[in-house]
């Protein structure tokens, strides 16, 4: 893919075929493909992991000041786009402004027509996106309608997006993108695993597309997103020491009601169970990183004793705690 800087900026690419600078380390994949983009704006990481029927794009942006770019794609484009940290802000010709805010994806079609990106100062990006072939996508059309007419938009070559509003990513689906964002696997096991792990994200991801979540949704403008997103890294930033439903409510200005059932609307989970969630996998990180006891990891994530911990645990991952650190 070629960047064009509309204000005459000089980008440098460099394929990154053995180690990323180190600016980058910690956003490199294992066994990917990498292309590095810089210039006075910041850096910029594409990532590649090849598929059969599919591609997986994951790219970063580490942005210093505001720029805009604008590309051209030598194919027709058929993604299913996932903003997972901010919000994108697209000008697709052929379907106008579009604004992807953070946790929420959507399925689009650009036929070699121009799309502008714009990034704002000092703000990093990442998104995580699936190319697919027209030949794999027909094979779901049958099981949602909804697909079905969007692919015979792409067959006539017309831009679009498959749901006039955007999905939002549940915690089930985050797990899958960073399953296969993390996956060690090499050879034929790595590829098995990928395109399964595609084929069911997909699924996920057509499903709440066609079937938004629950009866009489409430409707979320852009400042009730923010404040369920600053909710969802409050309780990531303060998992030892939650607070009661109400005041986590109070903290972010909504009321308890918009946050409970918004939240769920939002990310597919309840605002305890997305907590626990988030303290078992801090859990499984400090169980690699750490050299301490199971009963002071559950007291670090804010378990209140190590038994429930343990049944918790092995609950998500299939394995009691106990398992990893023997292994050490």
């Amino acid at each position: 893919m070629s960047f064009t800087r509309f204000q005459g900026e000089e980008i440098t690419f460099v394929v990154c075929t053995e180690n990323l600078p180190s600016s980058l380390a910690g956003y490199g994949l294992p066994h990917c493909c990498a292309l590095h983009a810089y210039g006075d704006f910041g850096d910029m990481l594409f990532q590649e992991i090849p598929g059969n029927g599919f591609s997986i794009r994951y790219n970063n942006y580490l942005i210093r000041k505001e720029v805009t770019f604008s590309n051209v794609p030598d194919t027709p484009v058929l993604e299913l786009h996932f903003s997972l940290k901010n919000n994108m802000h697209f000008l697709m010709e052929g379907i106008g402004a579009v604004v992807i805010h953070e946790m929420q994806y959507n399925l689009i079609y650009l036929p070699y027509l121009r799309n502008t990106s714009s990034f704002k100062a000092d703000t990093e990006y990442c998104t995580f996106n699936i190319r697919f072939t027209t030949e794999y996508l027909h094979r779901f059309s049958d099981a949602f309608p909804s697909l079905h007419i969007f692919m015979q938009q792409v067959q006539a070559g017309k831009a679009g997006q498959l749901s006039p509003w955007h999905g939002y990513i549940t915690a089930e689906m985050k797990g899958i993108i960073d399953s296969i964002l993390h996956c060690n696997y090499t050879g034929e096991p790595r590829t098995i695993y990928i395109i399964a792990k595609v084929g069911e994200l997909l699924l996920l991801a057509l499903q709440r597309l066609e079937h938004p979540v629950g009866k009489n949704p409430l409707v979320l403008n852009e400042e009730d997103i923010e404040k369920l997103l600053a909710a969802k890294k409050w309780l990531e930033n303060n998992m030892a020491h939650p607070c009661s439903l109400k005041e986590l409510a109070n903290r972010v200005g909504t009321n308890d009601f918009k946050l409970k059932k918004g939240f769920r609307q939002l990310f597919g989970t309840t605002v305890f169970d997305y907590l626990k969630e988030v303290r078992l996998d801090k859990a499984l990180q400090l169980l690699y990183e750490m050299d301490t006891s199971i009963g002071d990891i559950a007291k670090i994530i804010g378990f209140r004793n190590a038994p429930n911990f343990i049944v918790a645990f092995k609950k998500k991952f299939g394995f009691p705690p106990g398992a990893l650190k023997k292994k050490k």
